[in-house]
């Protein structure tokens, strides 16, 4: 704890035998729409802003609770008669500006969608180094600063060595990826078989069914799934995505079996913009794998797989209709040579052929419906457990779970968020070479999560360091393993949970976070020059990563999704989008300013 803090603390203590148990008048205090909090006059009040999205509140209400009741003797304030503390948040839905950070009341913000640099250049921040780097009271044999991955210190930290000073910290897992209804998919063997049957008469329909395991047949072994390993090997567990789709293919072949009888997939039709967006990164990130993803941020090393195009900026193909590919050195001059990496290429390709379904095209009240919002999403998928048939599969983010939560208590007894098994589904490789590689998977964290001590012109002395003393609470081991265990999603930190923790929680949440520990992360930023002063022309969310001069200024959904012809097929590809996006980022002046 800063020493500074535990003077007061200590003054605090002597106050409360002088006086007593002191307990003022309360006054309703604004806590978002439609809410309110009641301020204990008794209390000094430390006000936080969190971005009330799809993690909600009660994540923080519960770490408040907590850290009110050790600090619930100690005087923040010397010279009142005020004992104790209360953490006072807005929740509420908003982006954050610098001018409102720098006149707001507020002192502690958990947001997303920040543009740390820009935070910086307006001085809207104050310095937290104490807090990361220095020794947390909460939690003495580890500091915030060691569960910080490399990546988070070298855009987090500025200045060099010992004069290093940090302004943000990162807070929660923002990723896109597929969640499925494991209870549903164990019922009807929507599992793929490590060996297909094949008919003695070679029958098409038969063939078919034979590639998922039937024990009519005696094929019930799974087969390995997108990580090519099963068994435990060196500790880890691989079993958890046996017979789940390895490649794009096979998932596109376990829709069809999955809609013979049930649902195959759902998502947002009045967010299919965003929710696509950022599975087509997420996808793409998997395929190229950490290293290479980091080059769309560091525009600095050898990119191993880039698709060849000729003089007239045209995919070339081998004899197979592969894509030939290339390698090449990445420097700041050519940056835009990363726009044709193979998974950028495979995974608009995989977004095509998802528009092309029949039941997809055909399906006007949901999947690009305006009126079908990710809530409705959530409900309606939750809800066809109920119904004759079901949604298997629900494209939705890291924070879904949590943004449910209303739904599983409407649902009642058999369907809460603990009596549901639910599983995030490691995403299929482009094609079998990706499998038989067993790389591990790669995460890709897009929206930008930070929480920051604003540089507020009304924060004291004692709010200053109170924030980063909160600061520190949160985000110790136990601290974490509960924002876990209440939102159903991992923080981008390295951290460990217990496992009497790990028993409490809900499937989904273990599914994530085994996932999560597996995979290998890319935090989508980067201290050079280069990024740090065109963030919004790399930024995937609300960004230019996916522009293309196919469309100018808009992403891949839009893109193909109001390209389709009288018959519903697209007419801007995945092919020619991802022409587009190398031809239009070749056209930027960015390259030769740094």
């Amino acid at each position: 704890m800063n020493k500074k803090l535990m003077r007061v603390f200590a003054i605090g203590a002597t106050l409360l035998v002088a006086s007593g148990s002191l307990v003022g008048c309360k006054t309703p205090e604004s806590n978002g729409p439609g809410s309110e909090i009641e301020i204990d006059e008794s209390r000094s009040q430390l006000y936080v802003y969190n971005f009330a999205g799809g993690f909600g509140s009660e994540w923080l209400t519960q770490l408040a609770l907590e850290y009110e009741a050790l600090h619930k003797n100690d005087v923040y304030e010397p010279g009142t008669d005020k004992v104790g503390i209360q953490i006072v948040p807005s929740n509420i839905k908003n982006s954050v500006k610098p001018g409102t950070v720098k006149s707001s009341k507020e002192v502690l913000y958990f947001v997303e969608e920040v543009d740390y640099q820009t935070l910086l250049n307006n001085d809207a921040v104050k310095d937290i180094t104490a807090a990361v780097t220095g020794e947390n009271p909460y939690e003495t044999d580890k500091t915030l600063y060691s569960k910080l991955y490399d990546d988070q210190a070298e855009f987090l930290g500025r200045g060099t060595g010992d004069d290093t000073k940090y302004y943000a910290y990162p807070h929660y897992l923002t990723t896109m990826g597929i969640v499925y209804d494991i209870d549903l998919f164990e019922e009807n063997g929507y599992y793929f078989a490590e060996t297909p049957w094949v008919p003695d008469d070679g029958n098409a329909e038969e063939t078919f069914l034979g590639l998922f395991v039937q024990e009519a047949v005696n094929n019930t072994q799974k087969s390995k799934g997108p990580d090519g390993r099963t068994g435990v090997i060196g500790g880890v567990d691989y079993s958890a995505d046996d017979g789940l789709p390895a490649t794009y293919e096979q998932f596109f072949q376990l829709c069809t079996y999955i809609n013979m009888s049930n649902n195959a997939i759902l998502w947002a039709g009045a967010a299919y913009n965003g929710y696509l967006t950022w599975l087509t990164t997420s996808l793409a990130a998997d395929y190229e794998g950490y290293a290479q993803m980091r080059l769309n941020y560091t525009f600095d090393g050898t990119a191993t797989e880039l698709v060849k195009l000729d003089d007239n900026g045209k995919v070339v193909y081998d004899n197979h209709g592969n894509p030939v590919t290339e390698s090449k050195n990445i420097g700041h001059a050519n940056g835009y040579d990363v726009k044709r990496q193979a998974g950028k290429y495979y995974s608009l390709n995989f977004l095509e052929t998802l528009f092309n379904q029949d039941y997809i095209k055909n399906d006007d009240s949901h999947y690009f419906s305006d009126t079908f919002s990710h809530l409705d999403a959530q409900e309606t998928f939750l809800k066809s457990a109920k119904e004759s048939k079901q949604y298997a599969m629900l494209i939705d983010g890291s924070w879904w779970e949590s943004e449910a939560s209303s739904v599983f208590t409407e649902m009642g007894a058999g369907y809460s968020r603990n009596e549901r098994n639910l599983g995030w589904m490691p995403l299929p490789r482009a094609n079998q070479a990706k499998v038989d590689a067993q790389t591990n998977t790669t995460v890709i964290d897009q929206l930008y999560p930070f929480s920051f001590v604003a540089n507020t012109s009304q924060m004291t002395d004692w709010q200053y360091e109170a924030a980063i003393d909160f600061l520190q609470f949160i985000n110790t081991d136990a601290s974490l393993a509960k924002f876990t265990q209440i939102t159903g999603c991992p923080k981008v930190l390295k951290y460990e949970i217990e496992d009497t923790e790990y028993e409490a929680m809900s499937t989904f949440t273990k599914s994530l976070y085994d996932h999560f520990k597996k995979s290998d992360i890319v935090v989508p930023y980067h201290e050079n020059a280069l990024f740090v002063n065109n963030q919004t022309t790399f930024s995937v969310h609300n960004g230019g990563f996916w522009y293309s001069k196919a469309r100018t200024e808009k992403n891949p959904p839009v893109t193909l999704n109001e390209s389709r012809d009288k018959d519903g097929i697209v007419t801007i590809t995945g092919k020619s989008f991802f022409e587009g996006m190398y031809a239009r980022a070749k056209e930027l002046t960015i390259w030769s300013r740094f």
